[in-house]
């Protein structure tokens, strides 16, 4: 009986004469992980407010085109009224509008090129939101982060909105 508690007695001291090797070659430096965890809050504010800067920048933008659409159409109904149509003279308004037309099909074709050029996993990211799964589910499952899957996300939505 006696060998039996001086073998586990010996047992006990080798595994913490071991775990104490282990501690002395690899210490765990707790202000390192903390550094490391401010270092990635830092980068997570950037991102937000990259992310808010180029929203705003966007509904700017949007403002601005919205505009100059304005403008468009009040020159072109000033130039219809100020020089009528001759006979045998195309309608500037229908060159316009056949010009646009144009360009919205060439705009959808590489919208469509785009989509399908998307990589695989940001497809995945889509169809799993479109089955209701979380941004949380859909970056574990992933294995994205949670940002990057939000930001997914939300730009498809407003790439969807600003199609419509």
């Amino acid at each position: 009986m006696h060998w039996v508690i001086s073998g586990v007695i010996l047992i006990i001291a080798g595994v913490y004469l071991k775990y104490q090797e282990y501690q002395t070659v690899n210490p765990v430096n707790i202000e390192e992980y903390l550094e490391k965890g401010d270092k990635l809050k830092n980068l997570n504010e950037e991102l937000d407010n990259l992310i808010q800067s180029v929203e705003k920048k966007e509904k700017a933008l949007q403002l601005k085109i919205d505009n100059i659409l304005r403008l468009e159409d009040k020159l072109l109904e000033k130039t219809n009224t100020d020089f009528p149509q001759e006979k045998g003279q195309p309608d500037f308004r229908a060159l316009l509008n056949q010009e646009y037309s144009t360009v919205d099909e060439e705009e959808v074709s590489l919208r469509e090129e785009e989509t399908g050029s998307i990589s695989d996993r940001y497809n995945e990211v889509l169809q799993l939101a479109g089955k209701g799964m979380s941004i949380d589910e859909i970056a574990r499952k992933l294995n994205l982060g949670i940002r990057e899957t939000g930001l997914i996300l939300r730009l498809h939505g407003k790439e969807e909105d600003s199609v419509v």
